[in-house]
């Protein structure tokens, strides 16, 4: 049987037996059930509770994801930076006027994340997740109370690797008058396209069908400052995230790709695919002008503030090589690539080509995915 959260000593000694994530799974899927009450709020400050609410729940699902800390050692610090600004803004101007149910909603979403900050503070993360499970059934409470209360107390019942994939209700279609607000707030969310990664990862949670954790791991790192802006500044950091993401993927499987050729043309490939190098001490001779481009590319995609002059002058030699292999053409070339580098023997040369046949569109997509993420750059 599950927890009985409205027993108030069985809920309390349940929880000191939980781990950070187990907790954080429960208590971030209970703050979405309420989350669509959100937009009961007034027009102006609905979207500044949605950027808010949502945040705090991204952080708290990347927590409850069970990342190891050793890979991931500043998620802790992430998530008090978050659990402390959220809080703060929950209580400000915000929610000011807005009616009980939105209050709640937004605080069980700002709790959530508390509950998720420090593995080492016991009793207040505790406390803060029996006070976002409480939250979440008030926000619903113009319904019957109960049906939050349940829908948690069915996630107690299931280990945390699975509760992940599964949808918010679980067994259950969402009461009417949840799935009513759902669709009015779903609505809202798709009108603009700054909400597309907030609208993939509400559905994603709510169908338990989510997997970009990838980005998201990036999205909670955005600075603070930067959240104390508008939703759309949002958006369009997150934009720029989704395509350097994209661009570190096609450079992959470029790389993959030719490594893979290089050594089954010299006899040495086996069922093991190559792994991309970063070294470049490391690469072939006759690869190193095709990698050069690449490996700055990448350096860039990683530095604080990108060289964009650094990343044109790369995707100008890949443009060079990719119409070597018959991957690019001209019509497709930006102005600020060098026409001097039109001619395809000028970066490439009879021993890379060699080992790109049937690769130009790889190197293509590469180029494409460069000058996409270096358009969205400030």
């Amino acid at each position: 049987m599950g927890v009985d959260f409205t027993d108030r000593k069985e809920s309390e000694t349940w929880v000191t037996k939980q781990s950070l994530e187990f907790l954080s799974a429960v208590a971030g899927r209970a703050a979405l059930r309420a989350l669509p009450s959100i937009y009961r709020a007034k027009d102006e400050t609905a979207e500044e509770i949605a950027l808010i609410s949502f945040r705090s729940l991204l952080t708290t699902m990347c927590n409850a994801h069970g990342w190891d800390r050793l890979e991931y050692p500043n998620l802790q610090e992430v998530s008090k930076i978050t659990a402390k600004s959220t809080l703060s803004a929950t209580t400000a101007t915000a929610l000011r006027g807005t009616d009980g149910s939105v209050r709640s909603a937004a605080r069980a979403a700002a709790l959530s994340c508390l509950v998720s900050t420090d593995a080492t503070a016991r009793s207040g993360r505790d406390s803060a997740f029996l006070s976002t499970v409480h939250a979440t059934a008030r926000a619903a409470g113009w319904g019957n109370i109960s049906d939050c209360y349940n829908a948690s107390s069915i996630d107690t019942q299931i280990a945390v690797e699975k509760l992940l994939t599964e949808p918010l209700w679980i067994g259950q279609n969402e009461p009417s008058y949840i799935g009513n607000d759902r669709v009015r707030f779903v609505d809202k969310l798709r009108q603009k396209a700054a909400w597309s990664f907030w609208l993939r990862f509400y559905e994603g949670m709510w169908n338990g069908t989510f997997t970009e954790w990838e980005i998201a791991l990036e999205v909670i790192k955005i600075p603070d400052e930067e959240w104390e802006k508008d939703y759309q500044r949002i958006g369009s950091l997150i934009a720029e995230i989704e395509a350097r993401l994209a661009l570190q993927k096609r450079i992959s499987e470029l790389e993959v790709a030719v490594l893979d050729e290089h050594a089954q043309q010299r006899g040495i490939g086996d069922n093991h695919p190559p792994a991309p190098i970063d070294d470049i001490s490391s690469v072939p001779a006759e690869l190193v002008v095709l990698w050069e481009p690449l490996l700055d590319i990448k350096t860039e995609a990683r530095a604080e503030k990108p060289d964009i002059n650094r990343v044109k002058k790369a995707v100008s030699v890949l443009v060079s090589i990719a119409s070597a292999c018959g991957g690019w053409t001209w019509e497709k070339t930006n102005t600020f690539i060098d026409a001097g580098l039109k001619t395809a023997g000028a970066a490439a040369g009879t021993a890379l080509l060699a080992y790109l046949s049937g690769h130009g569109d790889k190197i293509a997509s590469v180029v494409d995915a460069a000058l996409k993420w270096i358009g969205l750059l400030p």
